[in-house]
């Protein structure tokens, strides 16, 4: 008697563990910290680094490199972007990262997060900072000088 019990619930277990399985694929993973259902995100590309117009900033461009279009569960609900020790948490590419030294080399790096979990860190890409490029705000009106030669 005790041995069919034994048998009966290993094979329930089985069929539990099987179907668990099979839907992982649809469902995604399971996060136990969050207790939400999804997939991490895919790591990002950082495609450009680049200095800003104003002292000390770097200009971070994103992507998600070689996919059409990301899975609704995996798609990502915030980036943080990190340079040296700055990061700046946003919703989307490009961000700009303020505070950093000019002439210094830094490595930055996205990573994206959704309610799941975060990705890896994407590889780094190199960006330094220089002096701001200031623009002049003067305006050049040029009045036409008209000459009147008549007839004579």
């Amino acid at each position: 008697m005790i041995l069919n019990l034994i048998k009966k619930y290993f094979i329930l277990l089985i069929v539990v563990f099987w179907q668990t399985v099979a839907q992982a694929g649809t469902w995604g993973i399971m996060n136990f910290n969050s207790g939400k259902w999804g997939a991490i995100p895919d790591v990002y590309t950082i495609t450009i680094v680049e200095p800003s117009n104003n002292t000390g900033e770097l200009v971070v461009f994103f992507s998600l490199e070689g996919s059409v279009g990301a899975a609704p569960e995996t798609i990502p609900t915030s980036f943080s972007v990190t340079c040296g020790d700055v990061t700046v948490v946003s919703d989307g590419s490009p961000v700009t990262l303020t505070g950093l030294t000019v002439g210094v080399d830094y490595t930055c790096t996205v990573v994206a997060t959704n309610a799941a979990g975060s990705s890896s860190a994407s590889t780094g890409l190199i960006g330094t900072p220089k002096e701001g490029v200031y623009h002049s705000n003067i305006l050049l009106i040029m009045t036409p000088v008209l000459s009147t030669f008549g007839d004579k």
